[in-house]
């Protein structure tokens, strides 16, 4: 009981965080105003410096190396899901790789065997793969999506990658 009560503190105090991350720098460095005439309009157009968004640039892209790597470390616990501000879906991914942890523990130990294979042995190994898929399915297209640049943070802005140069 107590696993679950820190489990749920550890979700509710990282669900509190957006995907949006303040930058909390004033200035940010780098952020530049100029003042460009549309017509007989005149407005601020603010360029921001790599990695930050926002009007006033006081966001900071979440990273996709770091996006990737928590995904590929902790990929069943929705940590990359929970760090891109998807609280829902993380939610969802971590009680489903729970459930299915559960399920296949609780197989393991009521099929025994004396070593011989039985026919509620193979219909357990069988039953475990199945369960298996699922997750494991949803973790291997969470790091292609991450890879490709097609999983943005959820305001919809893109992952930073420090590996690509324009």
């Amino acid at each position: 009981m107590q696993t679950i009560y820190i489990l749920i503190v550890l979700i509710s105090s990282i669900s509190l965080a957006t995907a949006c991350i303040k930058a909390h720098l004033n200035p940010v460095p780098g952020f530049v105003c100029t003042d460009v005439v549309f017509g007989n309009e005149t407005q601020q157009v603010c360029i921001c410096p790599p990695r930050y968004l926002g009007a006033n640039c006081d966001c900071v892209q979440a990273d996709q190396t770091a996006t990737f790597l928590m995904s590929f470390c902790l990929g069943p616990l929705a940590v990359d899901r929970f760090y891109l501000g998807y609280t829902g879906v993380g939610v969802v991914k971590l009680l489903f790789s729970m459930i299915i942890s559960i399920i296949i523990a609780v197989i393991k130990c009521c099929v025994k065997g004396d070593g011989r294979p039985t026919f509620a042995t193979q219909v357990a190994v069988i039953v475990i793969c199945i369960l298996s898929f699922g997750p494991t399915v949803w973790w291997l297209t969470d790091w292609i999506l991450i890879l490709r640049g097609e999983l943005p943070d959820a305001d919809g802005d893109p992952l930073y990658n420090a590996m690509y140069l324009p």
